[in-house]
């Protein structure tokens, strides 16, 4: 799925950073959400969306969900949150995040929170960029 998926690393060019011998990809911290990431889903939920700008899809597979965010053509502050989580339950979010500061080929952060169904989270997000999050029970 599109919504789940760290663009830069479909077709890295033999000169990127990102790959070693020409068409393999050297092994970053990023690609952790790959090794986790299911083909087929349990539930979904639609978080926010406008059908020409934006979309958050949530979906679960077991007892873990999965956010993916797409951003169109205009910046802008998302908050979102999190009362599709089981309300007696503490979860670990690990959220992907663009960040030009980071001294890293990619520069997506990885940031981990404790989070329940009562927690909100606020993402400034650029144009044509998005955000990942892995929800696992704690």
């Amino acid at each position: 799925s599109p919504l789940q998926f760290l663009y830069w690393y479909d077709n890295p060019a033999p000169e990127s950073p990102h790959s070693g011998k020409e068409g393999e990809i050297n092994e970053v911290p990023e690609l952790a959400w790959y090794n986790q990431l299911p083909t087929t889903w349990d539930d979904t939920k639609v978080i926010e969306g406008d059908m020409e700008d934006f979309a958050t899809i949530a979906r679960k597979k077991g007892n873990k969900w999965f956010i993916g965010s797409l951003n169109g053509t205009t910046a802008r502050k998302v908050n979102w949150n999190f009362d599709f989580l089981d309300k007696d339950k503490k979860y670990t979010a690990t959220i992907y995040t663009d960040d030009a500061e980071m001294n890293t080929p990619t520069h997506v952060k990885i940031t981990t929170r404790i989070i329940d169904y009562r927690s909100k989270l606020e993402f400034a997000v650029n144009e044509r960029n998005g955000i990942v999050v892995y929800i696992q029970p704690l």
